[in-house]
């Protein structure tokens, strides 16, 4: 009978829960996972490309980690990682598949009452900061008409004599390659 005084590590094992396909930038999102019992810490990463890697945590001794994506996440391939955190183990990590993370629009002067055909109207918004191009839109009858793409905040519209009508509404849209198509609306207003 052969024995051996190798010594060897035993590998444990880490699978991380899927977070929800569409994350929203500063909305929390519990992350979760299983662990073996031999892995007392984990660090946490995210990528948006799958080569370079953020710390979101280092050394969460549990199985769950609150997660609000920051601007930096904005993507439509975001994934995440759990990794052992003690080096002395074998490499033993997760990722997620990957998933998207929208970026934020709010509108903070918009039409309301009732407007008319010429009139200039103030529009006022705040993004999130990696959202470097948006699209405005006014929408009629579920018709999108693209009113111009900038990267200002602050700007007055010309109302057009083809967005007349008893429910209307200005739309953003993200214009930004490789992000994810984020939107906000205002609220209903009519224009005659």
């Amino acid at each position: 009978t052969e024995t051996s005084s190798a010594s060897f590590n035993v590998k444990g094992t880490i699978t991380v829960t899927e977070p929800a396909a569409l994350l929203t930038v500063g909305t929390a999102e519990n992350l979760t996972w299983t662990k073996t019992s031999t892995i007392t810490s984990v660090n946490i990463f995210y990528s948006t490309d799958g080569s370079t890697w953020t710390t979101i945590v280092a050394g969460n001794t549990g199985t769950t980690q609150s997660w609000s994506p920051p601007d930096a996440a904005i993507g439509t391939s975001v994934t995440v990682r759990v990794k052992d955190a003690n080096a002395a183990n074998p490499t033993t990590q997760d990722d997620t598949n990957p998933f998207q993370v929208q970026g934020v629009f709010a509108f903070t002067t918009s039409p309301s009452g009732t407007k008319t055909v010429g009139d200039l109207v103030p529009v006022v918004f705040t993004k999130t900061s990696t959202i470097t191009s948006a699209g405005l839109y006014y929408v009629v009858g579920g018709t999108e008409t693209l009113i111009t793409t900038t990267s200002a905040t602050s700007l007055t519209w010309t109302v057009d004599n083809n967005a007349v009508g008893g429910s209307v509404s200005l739309r953003l849209k993200d214009a930004v390659a490789g992000h994810p198509a984020a939107t906000k609306d205002t609220a209903a207003f009519g224009v005659k």
